[in-house]
């Protein structure tokens, strides 16, 4: 289950005696652990005998578990057990490539029920999309990179490079990990945005790395022949969990689909994201 950071998660549990019946415990608790470590211990609300609910405003994006238990003296009529389950937050800002209102339309679903299906697998379409063409959400990132002075240049890993509004030079920071590491002046780097080849204006080579540096990527226009592809991928997907005629329906032959990373993706997903500079958008793996 996912909630959208700032939404409230509704926790579940049942508590029952050694007959397996609905019962009251002798005391109750349940324990969050969030993303970063830290815990929080919403307060039970008994909704029917045995049966608990609590709330959980949430705080963080990220994977959270969370741990009810039912304490008391086993046996008839005292309720009795314990429950380990997970929920993840989703970040603030959308991370996918299609919207959950793109995904709706794309797949012909009025409901919301399914809404927490759709967008896993919104993300996880996201994902194999970016394996092939780069960055497609735009994010920044900070990686590190292990120049030692035998290079007047750096090959940035994740391409496009993006320049957000309001950032002067294309590279947000660049900080040496060494106590001895040269500092770097931002505004006299350069990037060719499309290849991610970064070098000083003067020609210097980087001294003394390791190197942190921290730049935005992705496309903040997302090429229709992506977002294309993407609907088709959900499509498949989505008719592949229903099997049977709900998969004839949409047209999908067997031989249509390839693996690829472990992936299936139909041939003409595929063939759309053959664009110009789509599935080589330059950089290094």
């Amino acid at each position: 289950m996912s909630y959208d950071l700032g939404g409230v998660a509704v926790l579940s549990f049942t508590a029952t005696d050694t007959a397996g019946t609905p019962a009251t415990p002798a005391g109750i608790t349940v324990t969050v652990t969030l993303p970063d470590g830290s815990t929080a211990t919403p307060t039970p609300q008994l909704v029917s005998t045995g049966v608990y609910q609590a709330l959980y405003l949430t705080t963080q994006a990220g994977r959270h578990t969370y741990r009810w238990l039912a304490t008391g003296v086993p046996g008839p009529g005292v309720g009795v057990g314990a429950l380990t389950d997970s929920f993840d937050v989703e970040p603030a800002v959308a991370g996918t490539v299609l919207s959950l209102q793109d995904c709706r339309d794309t797949l012909n679903v009025t409901s919301t029920a399914t809404d927490a299906k759709i967008r896993t697998y919104s993300a996880a379409i996201t994902g194999v999309l970016e394996k092939l063409c780069g960055p497609i959400v735009v994010r920044q990132v900070t990686e590190r990179y292990l120049e030692s002075g035998e290079s007047e240049v750096l090959m940035l890993r994740k391409t496009p490079v993006f320049q957000p509004a309001g950032q002067a030079y294309p590279i947000a920071a660049i900080t040496p990990v060494l106590t001895y590491g040269v500092t770097y002046d931002v505004s006299l780097l350069t990037v060719d945005k499309s290849t991610g080849l970064l070098r000083h204006v003067a020609g210097i080579p980087f001294w003394n790395g390791p190197y942190d540096i921290t730049y935005s990527c992705g496309r903040p226009v997302i090429p229709d022949n992506i977002l294309t592809a993407a609907r088709i991928i959900l499509r498949h997907l989505w008719s592949l969990e229903r099997g049977g005629a709900g998969a004839n329906s949409i047209g999908y032959p067997a031989d249509d689909a390839v693996m690829l990373y472990g992936f299936s993706i139909p041939n003409r997903a595929l063939e759309l994201l053959d664009g110009p500079g789509t599935r080589d958008p330059g950089g290094i793996a």
